[in-house]
């Protein structure tokens, strides 16, 4: 997703529901980028934090914890506002995107890469971002893109990323078996002792289509040149 950007080190990048800072790390270690994440976990924000300093990207790099639904920053803030994974926990999306677009200056860019529902069919639960349906607040591709233009954004691409995700955790769920007896960092420090059966299960929801994975990209309306390529 970062490569559809033309981001430079002066960009300033907005990752919303950061976690343990993988995507921010990538971004400024990558491009040079200034990245604030901000996570309603805290412990997350602490690890990436720690990330941070151990990878020599302390500069770069800020964590905050608190809720996308009410940002603790400026209007017309950041360049580029990132989220990945984030909105399937989120009821009020209409709310989330438009304090995303709040904060992105005019003629900057949303990055969005999530799961949403898919055939309609029961998601299948654990799940790796919710125990049960009670917190999984899955939208349609059709109600996600009109959440995201409701909140002010003008939709540039949306492209379905299912398969890449499936193969993607196909192959760590097949690691993730193979090296359970000898590793010690493994997925399941972060999803406990029912990671298996989440993943399992998420691969089921891919196969079935009963979940999709599409990466949206997307602009706040500013009549002056843009910095996307």
């Amino acid at each position: 997703m970062a490569s559809l950007l033309n981001l430079r080190p002066e960009t300033r990048v907005l990752d919303a529901g950061s976690g343990l800072g993988g995507p921010s790390r990538f971004i400024a270690s990558e491009y040079g980028c200034y990245v604030t994440g901000i996570d309603l976990t805290g412990e997350f924000c602490e690890v990436a934090r720690s990330f941070a300093r151990r990878f020599g990207l302390q500069d770069k790099l800020s964590y905050l914890q608190g809720t996308v639904l009410d940002l603790p920053f400026e209007a017309n803030s950041y360049d580029v506002v990132w989220t990945q994974h984030a909105s399937m926990n989120i009821r009020e999306k209409v709310l989330f995107f438009s304090e995303l677009a709040r904060v992105l200056k005019p003629g900057g860019f949303l990055a969005c890469f999530d799961i949403i529902a898919g055939s309609g069919e029961p998601v299948v639960y654990p799940v790796s971002w919710a125990e049960s349906e009670k917190i999984s607040f899955l939208a349609s591709q059709e109600d996600q893109l009109q959440a995201i233009s409701q909140s002010g954004f003008e939709i540039l691409s949306c492209d379905d990323r299912s398969q890449k995700a499936l193969a993607w955790l196909e192959a760590v769920l097949e690691k993730q078996l193979n090296e359970e007896e000898t590793a010690s960092l493994t997925y399941k420090l972060l999803l406990g002792e029912r990671m298996n059966t989440m993943m399992s299960n998420q691969i089921k929801n891919f196969q079935t289509g009963r979940t999709k994975v599409v990466q949206i990209i997307a602009r706040k309306p500013d009549e002056e040149m843009s910095f996307i390529e």
